[in-house]
């Protein structure tokens, strides 16, 4: 584990059900810079996220171990509007900030932080590939429904194999 930030195994994205009148949303994951998020919204019944880039400012938590986002207007100003929720999903765009070694001696704090942000971004892409693949829950969700659909057949050809 990093020594400068908690980097855990993470898709490092958060769908958090907006509670009527609520403005303030917790992005739980390591992040560096506001800009590193992205936000959206979806609003029952729809299906899709769309999504915002007004009407909301990001704070990084202290010691970059996440962010809050705060909406000027609640996505879901009473109870009796539609269900809606937020997504927070980290989306960031690797550079290069510092150089590690100095001299010919190398940082170790430096090295860590270049090294908590590119597993940053590896855990995002991870997620963007399977989300553009299938996804490999989507596989094994697929292959657990197959075998399910598979059972009443394999019994029915023993009921007529006999004993």
């Amino acid at each position: 584990m990093s020594t400068s930030l908690p980097i855990q195994r993470d898709n490092r994205r958060r769908d958090l059900p907006a509670a009527a009148g609520q403005t303030v949303f917790t992005f739980d994951a390591p992040l560096t810079d506001v800009l590193d998020l992205t936000v959206a919204v979806r609003v029952a019944p729809a299906t899709a996220f769309v999504p915002v880039s007004l009407g909301f400012t990001v704070a990084l938590l202290p010691g970059n171990v996440g962010a809050t986002v705060t909406f000027a207007t609640a996505p879901r100003p009473t109870s009796g509007d539609p269900v809606t929720t937020v997504r927070l999903t980290g989306s960031r765009i690797h550079a290069r900030t510092t150089d590690a070694t100095r001299g010919g001696a190398i940082r170790s704090t430096a090295l860590e932080g270049e090294l908590d942000r590119q597993a940053m971004v590896l855990q995002e892409l991870r997620r963007d590939v399977d989300e553009a693949s299938g996804s490999r829950d989507t596989a094994v969700a697929a292959a657990a429904a197959a075998a399910a659909a598979a059972a009443p057949a394999a019994a029915a050809v023993t009921q007529l194999a006999g004993p």
